[in-house]
């Protein structure tokens, strides 16, 4: 890991290279997306504090916006700033759920691996803080997303069936 003072050089760098293909190019050339790609990597370099954790996220919806604009939105490298914003909005806690999740499933898909870890890391977190009923809906589209996937009998769906099953019981609702 660079120290604080050769991050804060090559952000500053970087910054530069950035007004530079704007200026030179425009802002919807290829190299100017390299520029920021490389600014936004640098900045999510830094220690989560507030100030750069803010930096990088509005740096990475200005990458989302500019790859929209210039590759288009289904594109690989459009989907590729999606997940990376998600995977920085999950890094920071921001409590955003919602939004990792619609970023992972526009950038993956709602099967992925990575939608799932995140349906299930947050289905776990609001059985941890007592919420059971808030949980049940992801457990229940997890649950229908591994049926999807994988089919009735296999492990994973099993255990999402089991997962649901104890939410329902912790309300009460056995007969379900």
């Amino acid at each position: 890991m660079l120290s604080f003072a050769k991050l804060a050089e090559a952000e500053e760098l970087f910054s530069q290279q950035l007004d530079q293909c704007i200026t030179a190019h425009s802002e919807t050339h290829p190299l100017t997306r390299v520029a920021l790609y490389n600014l936004v990597r640098t900045v999510r370099e830094f220690p989560p504090t507030k100030k750069f954790a803010a930096k990088a996220e509005s740096l990475l919806r200005r990458q989302i916006e500019l790859c929209v604009r210039t590759v288009g939105a289904g594109a690989e490298e459009t989907r590729a700033a999606k997940a990376d914003l998600a995977a920085h909005l999950e890094a920071t806690e921001t409590g955003r759920f919602d939004e990792m999740v619609e970023l992972l499933t526009e950038a993956h898909g709602e099967a992925h691996p990575r939608t799932l870890v995140v349906l299930e890391g947050e289905m776990c977190r609001l059985h941890d803080q007592g919420r059971p009923a808030d949980a049940e809906p992801i457990a229940r589209q997890l649950l229908s997303l591994s049926t999807k996937i994988w089919g009735e009998g296999h492990t994973q769906t099993v255990r999402y069936s089991w997962m649901l099953a104890a939410l329902l019981r912790q309300q009460g609702r056995t007969h379900e």
